[in-house]
């Protein structure tokens, strides 16, 4: 691989984890918003989930 392929592939990541992080942050507003429990919920769909 290649100095500048490993930048690519980096940056890359770097955007996904961006997206990711915001797409989290905007659902638990929502949760807030809804007057619902953000931390429940986040374990619910997220940590849940991995098991």
């Amino acid at each position: 691989m290649s100095e500048d392929d490993f930048k690519s592939l980096l940056k890359s990541a770097f955007i996904k984890g961006i997206q990711l992080n915001v797409s989290i942050r905007d659902q638990e507003m929502d949760w807030i918003a809804a007057g619902k429990d953000a931390s429940a919920d986040f374990q619910k769909q997220y940590l849940s989930a991995a098991k």
